[in-house]
């Protein structure tokens, strides 16, 4: 859950003046600026072929200050009142006949230098106004001394970058840049791969209402699938051969309660689910390990964790760390992010209690992060961030989280969503985001995460412009599946306005994408696995705070069964429950919802070698599918509807014509933004 840009600012004292240089020589390609457009501080030309121009200045942002958890009712940084922030104008010329193959992103950021004497207590905003006025990109994390936004609908005109404060002691000298990048996307097909499909098991009509960022895990003892809808935690079983699903309440007595994020982990080779409902300093946390049907309450938390976007994960303990003493198997860690830091507590006994361990975060990456994975086989702590200066980046810990340093994607831009990362049996690391291109990227490491192959454009094949939460699940070291939500339309998808024409979508589809490679990234094969039942219609909000269009919230989940089969968790934002949003183009038509439901692999190879041969077409031979439906009855909810949130059948997917894709992309040197976290209005 992100809290939202909770805040109120106060005017300590009059806005400060501001003095504007342009800056040359900041990157590899040309600065243009020498003759600047009319009434604009600078000028730049997007280039014709893959490469980064780059323009700069230097300012200072006002002195002012602010209160967590209330708006702007000072109004700050009033983007409409042209005297509130810092303010710098670029003219962006977009040459004639602009090849339509290119990627074009526009990145903005402000990068300062925290005072001595101030305790580092300077938090800063960037807005970006197109020349209408209307706010086109924003950043307004916390825990780095940097803000960033990409654009990547890069259209001609003048363009107004505004730094303001949120928390500035005294004013505040900073460098601001625009940094324009263009790259060529690379795809290969992959031989002798049959292509996946999946169905769609939707929650039953009354069950999982309100699921915005759900999550799940298998127990692999046995075999039933956890899911958490909000305050809510079901029990999932499935009849394949049916393709039906039955969903059961099994909500424990401490976590029923209202919550401002939910979360649920299975630790799946012991069969134990735990689920943590954030309280602000602490979680309310409890464990099973019958499925639900009994619960031990858990301490949930250790001393000086954060009170935001909890994630609870664990796995092996590092050698030489294992309690002698030992009463579970594994190490279990619940992180959060606080204010300036993202830090974490271990638990030694299974859940019960927390011992405070190192910040894995600090100002090396905002404090906004992904769900933390723990790697098989050496027991090595991952936590994803999607702004890291600019690029996204993991923290690593090979110690239990007593001590971790940062690695930095170098090929990436800063996103708006979580990303995730996920390391297979032999160590090999998986790195799943939404780039800040809006692209669906993966990078991998064979050395544990200390470097990274070329990132991976999975979309480009199926033409997908715009992405977000990102999620990816490995299996053995060379098999691993990327699932997110894209959509084939240019544009801000977090504008209103996004895919609609009048009264009609005349685009902004969003479906579920799967990604899967079975050679250690080289190639991935990607498949539509909803291509008649959007998720989503219209805009997608990720920028916390309460919004018309973020009604899916922040992130899904992905797992795998103890045969390697696939499965994702989100929340369907357009069903056939309460509207035909699913078939209907109509605004009206659209009840932006937020129903549980899960993607279960049918046919294809799985992310276990040992099991190819148990699904049909997991020996490379054509797979035989048929029609496959959700619903299927729930205590308290009665029975599925057709199934799945198309209504009626949902067919088995994988498109025939999915061409997988290889690594390769042109390094891209930028930097993207982040926000603050979210809130009660959207979790």
């Amino acid at each position: 859950m992100r809290l939202p840009s909770l805040r109120t600012r106060r005017i300590v004292s009059g806005l400060a003046g501001c003095t504007m240089l342009a800056v040359a020589g900041l990157s590899n390609g040309p600065v243009v600026g020498a003759a600047f457009a009319a009434g604009a501080d600078h000028q730049i030309t997007v280039p014709t072929s893959p490469g980064t121009v780059s323009v700069g200045w230097e300012g200072t942002i006002p002195q002012g200050a602010s209160v967590i958890l209330v708006g702007d009712p000072a109004h700050i940084c009033d983007t409409a009142d042209p005297t509130k922030g810092d303010r710098e104008t670029i003219q962006i010329n977009v040459p004639a006949g602009l090849d339509p193959t290119l990627d074009v992103t526009a990145v903005y950021s402000i990068d300062w230098t925290a005072t001595s004497g101030n305790g580092g207590v300077e938090d800063e905003k960037l807005v970006v106004l197109d020349d209408h006025g209307k706010v086109v990109g924003e950043s307004d994390t916390g825990g780095q001394t940097y803000e960033s936004t990409p654009v990547t609908l890069v259209k001609p005109g003048t363009y107004t970058v505004i730094a303001c404060p949120f928390q500035n002691p005294t004013p505040m000298p900073y460098v601001g840049r625009l940094d324009i990048v263009v790259s060529r996307p690379v795809a290969s097909v992959a031989k002798k791969v049959v292509t996946p499909t999946y169905v769609q098991h939707t929650a039953p009509t009354a069950l999982a209402k309100e699921s915005g960022e759900p999550s799940l895990g298998v127990n692999w003892k046995t075999g039933s699938t956890m899911f958490q809808a909000n305050q809510n935690t079901y029990k999932v079983t499935f009849d394949d051969k049916a393709k039906t699903s039955a969903w059961t309440d099994v909500t424990g007595n401490t976590t029923g309660v209202i919550t401002l994020d939910p979360i649920l982990w299975t630790d799946q080779p012991n069969g134990r689910t735990f689920v943590s409902q954030l309280l602000l300093a602490c979680s309310a946390a409890e464990y099973t390990d019958d499925d639900g049907t009994t619960w031990v309450p858990s301490q949930g938390c250790g001393e000086g964790t954060g009170i935001d976007h909890q994630s609870v994960g664990g796995g092996p303990f590092p050698a030489n760390l294992a309690p002698a003493s030992a009463v579970y198997p594994n190490a279990v860690y619940y992180c959060t992010n606080g204010a300036a830091a993202t830090t974490c507590g271990r638990s030694d006994d299974g859940g019960l209690t927390f011992l405070t361990v190192a910040p894995a975060f600090t100002e090396e990456c905002g404090v906004l992060h992904g769900h933390i994975r723990v790697a098989p086989d050496d027991g090595t702590v991952y936590i994803p961030a999607t702004s890291c200066h600019g690029k996204q980046g993991v923290a690593i810990s090979n110690d239990g989280g007593n001590s971790w340093h940062v690695s930095y994607v170098p090929d990436s831009i800063a996103g708006t969503s979580d990303p995730s990362v996920s390391a297979g049996s032999d160590g090999t690391v998986y790195f799943g985001y939404s780039d800040g291109s809006g692209k669906p990227k993966v990078a991998v490491s064979t050395d544990r995460g200390d470097s990274w192959l070329p990132s991976v454009d999975t979309g480009e094949v199926l033409g997908v412009k715009a992405t977000e939460f990102a999620e990816i699940v490995a299996g053995d070291g060379d098999r691993a599946a990327f699932a997110y939500l894209g959509s084939t339309t240019d544009g801000d998808f977090q504008d209103p306005g996004y895919g609609v024409t009048g009264d009609r979508y005349s685009g902004g589809a969003w479906h579920m994408y799967v990604a899967t490679t079975y050679d250690r990234g080289a190639t991935w094969t990607t498949v539509d696995a909803t291509p008649k039942d959007p998720v989503q219609r219209g805009c997608m909000w990720n920028r916390g705070g309460g919004s018309d269009c973020r009604n899916l919230l922040d992130f899904n989940d992905i797992t795998v069964d103890k045969i390697g089969r696939v499965m994702v968790g989100f929340a369907d934002g357009c069903t056939s429950y309460t509207a035909p949003c699913s078939t209907s183009k109509d605004v009206s038509d659209n009840k932006r919802e937020a129903h549980g439901a899960i993607i279960r692999q049918l046919s294809g190879k799985g992310l276990f070698k040992e099991f190819d041969g148990t699904l049909p077409g997991s020996n490379d031979l054509p797979a035989t599918g048929g029609g496959g439906s959700g619903g299927g009855s729930g205590s308290g909810g009665g029975s599925g509807s057709g199934g799945g949130s198309g209504g009626g059948t949902i067919p088995t997917t994988g498109l025939p014509a999915a061409l997988p894709i290889a690594g390769g992309l042109l390094v891209l040197l930028a930097l993207v933004p982040a926000r603050r976290r979210r809130g009660a209005a959207g979790s």
